[in-house]
């Protein structure tokens, strides 16, 4: 019997680790772009992150206070999160490595935690190997999360993604103890604040609906007294994380609010518009140029949280729950297909625009 138990041990481990190898795999593949361009990461954003990166890679471990690359000059670490930036330093620090392969490996490894928390969190909250598997990497390989990465250059933003999943890991799995949750939760906090601050709000965000459906909704299958001490704690964490974070959070919202963005009208006029979380940025005539651009990434993630919802509360009719679930994967590679064929097309028009453009300059 002991023997039987062993070698079952055994097997599942096996099973485990052949799942974080595949995602691994998937880390590479969805990161060719990435380590094939030579001189510069792809994104026109990309430029501006590696700027800071290799100016800090110049004097790690120490951090120069002005940073002159920015507008006309910058204090350094005030009004941007400063997490990303010093980790791709201190990995070019450790490695002796330029700044590029450094923004390189921060960017992938973030990519790659990304998809392991996502494989996690799914494990945890009971869904099988394979579901969970195929979850990291929908994540991993969708138009929205490749989109950001190689076509604006969101270093700063794809490299906090990955905090999102492990905090609901730590939520999930400390939930029936208020100091576990708060003292497991209050450092991810506080790194999604030094990460990206933008993720950090769309959390928060996440965070409400989650309260809200805890309350409405968990008081079915739970005890008011466990919900009150899973929520408690889950306040706790975020007022310690806060804490944590206040260094540099708290003078970054004094300071520079104005040139954050985060209350000038400016914020209003590139605020992404709820309506785009549902009809694709082209159809809503109303957005500037800049709104389309930054609603496009947002298109896939709030009707499959609908219908991932929607299938939840469906678990125990079967043929609906199968249905919604092929549904949800047929959107998906649906999307997948779409983006591709928008990727193949936009190709067409610039190498067309690029031979024509020569033909001119020839000419002249």
């Amino acid at each position: 019997m002991k023997h039987t138990s062993n070698l079952k041990l055994v097997s599942d481990g096996a099973r485990e680790s052949l799942c974080y190898g595949i995602i691994y795999l998937i880390a590479l593949f969805g990161s060719m772009p990435l380590f094939l361009s030579s001189s510069i990461p792809p994104g026109f954003d990309s430029v501006m992150h590696l700027s800071k990166i290799r100016i800090f890679s110049q004097y790690f471990p120490y951090i120069p206070r002005w940073f002159p690359w920015w507008y006309c000059g910058t204090p350094s670490l005030r009004f941007y999160p400063p997490l990303s930036y010093l980790t791709a330093a201190f990995i070019g620090w450790i490695s002796q490595t330029s700044a590029v392969e450094a923004y390189k490996y921060a960017d992938f490894f973030a990519f790659l935690f990304a998809g392991l928390s996502i494989y996690l969190f799914m494990r945890k909250i009971g869904n099988s190997r394979f579901s969970s598997l195929a979850s990291a990497g929908l994540y991993m390989l969708s138009p929205q999360t490749l989109y950001g990465r190689f076509f604006i250059g969101h270093f700063t933003h794809n490299f906090s993604m990955f905090l999102i999943p492990l905090t609901f890991l730590c939520i999930v799995k400390y939930r029936s103890n208020v100091r576990r949750i708060a003292l497991a939760t209050a450092p991810l906090f506080a790194l999604l604040f030094l990460s990206h601050l933008q993720t950090a709000l769309c959390f928060g965000f996440m965070l409400a609906i989650y309260f809200f459906y805890k309350i409405i909704v968990g008081s079915r299958v739970e005890s008011l007294e466990r919900i009150r001490i899973h929520l408690l704690g889950l306040i706790l964490g975020g007022l310690l994380g806060i804490l944590l974070a206040a260094f540099w959070l708290f003078p970054c919202l004094i300071e520079g609010s104005g040139r954050l963005g985060l209350t000038s009208e400016e914020a209003i006029k590139v605020a992404i518009p709820v309506a785009s979380l549902f009809v694709e940025a082209k159809h809503l005539r109303y957005l500037t140029p800049l709104q389309r651009i930054w609603s496009e990434q947002y298109f896939l993630g709030f009707p499959l949280i609908i219908l991932f919802l929607f299938r939840y509360e469906m678990t125990e009719i079967h043929i609906a729950g199968f249905a919604i679930s092929v549904f949800s994967i047929v959107f998906v590679v649906a999307l997948l297909i779409r983006e591709q064929l928008k990727i193949s097309h936009t190709r067409k028009l610039i190498d067309s625009d690029a031979q024509r453009f020569k033909g001119e300059v020839s000419t002249l």
